[in-house]
């Protein structure tokens, strides 16, 4: 949060997102509070009642870390609005599959 305060002080035009736990509301309290767009949101604490809760304060949310064909199901299933994969070809590949992308969203 320190950071993202000095980010708003000296350059409130760029858009920010808040990576946390996100295993409470505070997170998306603070989100907010900061002025952020985005809550970047872990698969590993998070939920898709919290994901809800971020799209209804109007936050774009990226889920991570989609490394894994269930890893991505469940991010999607979440509705998250992006993912964040340490294995972008196997991501593509897995979304393509799924009728997801076309080669040229890739």
């Amino acid at each position: 949060p320190a950071a993202l305060v000095a980010i708003c002080r000296t350059a409130p035009e760029l858009p920010r997102g808040y990576i946390g736990t996100y295993n409470d509301e505070s997170f998306l309290d603070t989100a907010t509070r900061l002025g952020c767009s985005q809550a970047d949101i872990p698969l590993a604490t998070g939920s898709a009642a919290m994901v809800a809760a971020a799209h209804d304060r109007g936050l774009r949310v990226t889920g991570w870390l989609g490394n894994s064909p269930s890893d991505l199901e469940t991010l999607l299933a979440w509705g998250v609005d992006q993912i964040t994969t340490d294995t972008p070809t196997h991501a593509l590949s897995f979304l393509t599959r799924r009728s997801m992308l076309t080669s040229a969203d890739a």
